[in-house]
């Protein structure tokens, strides 16, 4: 199998994942019954959401693979995953469901790692109980381990094992083995019983796991052509009520079985009978998405589930830049992995650049939407890696935008159920770029803009087009959100049955900024999973305490980060209330709440810390407090020095491993009584 091959499999897994919560996520908790009631047969998506934000079955999937960015081994173990999932979760919000220690299975277990409890302890029988440890989260998660092992069921098995005993035990690891190895099998197999029946064989025969399977397999046997009588006996076997918990793995992996061998290998047909029957909805059609999605490649999904997609990917990790994603992107986060895991580099063509948009994989959009009017009609269509924008009709002195989100607003995603926050993915200072092409000679000039979050457009020079070109904007630095980056079409003539085409998107990653937190505003994002209304800071992710924002600047009693995760700091200018007199941090270089660097100040000491994996290291200077409200730090990565300036006081420090190192930015005020931020200032070098 090429690369490319791998890639266009896995692609269709990950489509497929995404196609399922979405489908069923709506009707999540719904019996069959109910469902049969209010929609009758289903046949496609119930709910247009246009932008979906976060879910946990497809933020688990995605972060918790990167702990293999960290250790990519085979040998890589339960407690380094486990690092991992501390790594990029916020405390207590976001993610996942946060439903209480002892009710809700991954909350215990966070609350168990971040204790001192190790992994696999942290999701034991003995320490969270068999029936906490037997909810169906240890199934949800686990197709990210079939990704990275396509066609080694024993090694998709192996870390499949390990990340769910970070969490879950007994059944629970049983259904995290079965999901990864029914993918990792199904990018050879054809046939989703032999899938089926082979993944068993990877299982612990005497667990109620695979008993439960096999007397499904065997009522079906005896009933080929009925599906309502063995979901009937489904449901009165092994319905919720004769299982302990809030949402157990046995009944929802029964009707995952039923519905895969009554869909005959057909992926339309399995989908909409599994969401017809009921339960845990975007679970279960998350994970039967997968595996039917390798099982029939990208050729056998219909346009009808991808397109209302349109390749976007939002998600809810303490990261706020990486949590606004495309499918086709992060994809490639689980074949590098992959790849690399099999002991071969990557092809560059792709390698996964977050600081480019391209068009590489079918059907891909890069998320891209046109606005789109009755004067100017127009669609989208990925063709030949690139991105066509056909024009269906458009009068004379129309404008046509094709335009990239950079970052989202409440007002821009259906819903928050699992808490989205957000930073941007492209800021004030950088220089972006698109790549166009007119091969039709549209009668029309292009150019180039951004939309910042007050709704101040910045244009460049509008330009005719034939051949490829690149137009530029290098954008103002300032204090402000990037929203929107696109391309505005001036046609001057009606036009009909033409087209454009957009080759890519790139920025480069100098960003120049302030942030005075006196003028950022809170954001309303609504009622959470749980119905409790949640704001959050524009621009940032509170990771854990609390913070908000006012006239007088940010007031801040825990932490908050910001900032691209691949960009790299060279300057930080931050002033704050100088009637505070407790310890202020200033975080760079963050990738996740366990990997970062940071300057401490303390009352009359200047530290600073290296965490890495959750384990700290630090280097002291010691001062006459002066009592200066503005800390600069100048961070000089050529060689290797952090200089610190607090007012007239200058401290350095040497061999910080600064030089390949990169990330966001944050702060941290740990002390209960109140910390105000009044601005930060930032300038960056590009990484990419």
């Amino acid at each position: 199998m090429t690369y490319q091959e791998y890639l266009y499999k896995t692609y269709a897994a990950w489509l497929g994942k995404i196609i399922g919560i979405r489908l069923g996520a709506p009707v999540e908790g719904w019996s069959a019954e109910e469902i049969k009631r209010t929609y009758g047969k289903i046949h496609g998506y119930i709910v247009d959401y246009d932008v979906f934000a976060s879910d946990d079955d497809s933020n688990g999937p995605l972060f918790f693979v990167r702990a293999l960015e960290k250790c990519c081994s085979k040998d890589i173990t339960a407690q380094e995953m486990g690092d991992n999932v501390l790594n990029w979760l916020c405390d207590g919000h976001g993610f996942f469901w946060w439903g209480g220690e002892g009710i809700a299975t991954e909350h215990t277990a966070y609350s168990n790692l971040k204790k001192g409890i190790c992994a696999p302890s942290s999701g034991s029988c003995e320490v969270n109980g068999k029936d906490l440890a037997e909810q169906i989260g240890g199934q949800i998660f686990s197709d990210c381990w079939g990704y990275v092992a396509p066609n080694d069921p024993k090694l998709a098995c192996n870390l499949a094992s390990k990340m769910s005993s970070v969490t879950h035990d007994g059944d629970g690891i049983e259904g995290g083995k079965f999901v990864a190895v029914a993918i990792a099998l199904a990018y050879e197999l054809k046939d989703i019983r032999k899938i089926i029946d082979t993944a068993l064989t990877y299982l612990d025969p005497t667990s109620s796991y695979v008993k439960l399977c096999q007397d499904v397999i065997t009522k079906i046997d005896e009933h080929p052509n009925d599906s309502d009588y063995v979901l009937q006996w489904i449901q009165e076997n092994h319905g919720y009520d004769k299982y302990p918990g809030v949402c157990h793995i046995l009944p929802n992996t029964a009707i995952m079985i039923w519905a895969m061998l009554y869909g005959h290998n057909d992926f339309d047909t399995t989908m909409n009978m599994l969401c017809e029957a009921g339960w845990d909805t975007d679970c279960t059609l998350g994970n039967v998405g997968s595996i039917m999605g390798a099982m029939v490649g990208l050729e056998g999904i219909d346009e009808k589930w991808t397109r209302p997609i349109n390749d976007v990917l939002l998600s809810s990790s303490c990261m706020g830049s990486e949590n606004i994603d495309t499918v086709s992107s992060s994809v490639r986060v689980f074949t590098e992995l992959g790849w690399r895991l099999q002991g071969k580099d990557v092809p560059e063509k792709y390698l996964r650049d977050r600081s480019r948009v391209d068009f590489l994989l079918p059907r891909s959009t890069g998320g891209m939407r046109i606005n789109k009017h009755r004067y100017f009609e127009a669609n989208a269509v990925n063709c030949d890696e690139t991105l066509k924008i056909v024009v269906n009709n458009a009068y004379p002195d129309t404008v046509g935008k094709v335009y990239l989100t950079t970052y989202y607003k409440p007002e821009d995603v259906y819903d928050a159920r699992y808490e989205p926050s957000f930073s941007p993915i492209v800021y004030p200072g950088e220089k972006i770029h698109y790549t166009v092409s007119n091969p039709e000679h549209l009668p029309a000039t292009f150019c180039i803009y951004m939309k910042d979050d007050q709704g101040n457009m910045y244009r460049g020079e509008r330009q005719e087009i034939s051949e490829k070109t690149t137009l530029s904007l290098s954008l103002p630095t300032g204090d402000y959100v990037v929203c929107e980056c696109g391309v505005e079409a001036y046609v001057s003539e009606r036009v009909m049955r033409t087209y454009f085409v957009i080759h890519e998107f790139y920025k480069d990653n100098t960003a120049a900024y302030g942030i005075d937190f006196s003028n950022l505003s809170m954001e309303d994002w609504g009622y959470d999973f749980g119905g409790v209304r949640r704001s959050a800071v524009r621009g940032c992710v509170t990771h854990h305490g609390s913070a908000y924002t006012d006239q007088s600047g940010l007031h801040l009693d825990g932490m908050i980060s910001f900032g691209d995760m691949f960009s790299q700091v060279q300057e930080i200018s931050l002033e704050y209330d100088k009637a505070y007199e407790d310890s202020v941090s200033i975080v760079f270089d963050m990738c996740g709440y366990m990997d970062y660097k940071a300057i401490c100040v303390h009352e009359d000491v200047i530290e600073f810390v290296t965490k890495r994996n959750g384990v700290s290291k630090s280097e002291k200077r010691v001062f006459e407090n002066t009592n200066m409200p503005k800390i600069t730090l100048k961070i000089d990565r050529l060689r290797d020095r952090i200089m610190v300036y607090l007012g007239e006081v200058e401290f350095s420090f040497d061999s910080c491993g600064l030089s390949a190192s990169k990330g966001a930015v944050g702060l941290i005020c740990e002390d209960p009584k109140d910390c105000v931020i009044l601005g930060c200032k930032l300038g960056c070098s590009n990484f990419q």
